[in-house]
């Protein structure tokens, strides 16, 4: 399993928040995949998030309080320089996990 970005966290250390970013690899195909966001300065810092994005269930970045941020992404609402929707974090499956699932 592999986690792509899509941007969210270089687009947001170049913001007012930096963020620091970890992918743990899944132990065992069971497992979900864990990023942990570490806010570094902002409004926001010093505040930790961990996120687990899984395949169709994406974890979105941004400064919205909508339910898609709150419940399983993170909602920077404080940070100005932020957007709305500014990234997401999501799963994509290689082919021999495709036809696993």
């Amino acid at each position: 399993t592999s986690a792509t970005n899509n941007n969210a966290a270089n687009a947001a250390s170049s913001t007012s928040s930096t963020t620091n970013t970890t992918a743990q690899p899944p132990s065992t195909n069971s497992d979900p995949l864990t990023i942990t966001i570490q806010m570094t300065i902002g409004p926001h810092a010093p505040t930790s998030y961990v996120l687990r994005p899984r395949p169709g269930q994406p974890c979105f970045l941004g400064r919205s309080k909508g339910k898609k941020f709150t419940k399983n992404g993170i909602s920077l609402h404080k940070d100005q320089e932020v957007s709305t929707t500014h990234g997401k974090f999501f799963v994509e499956l290689t082919g021999d996990e495709e036809e696993n699932r």
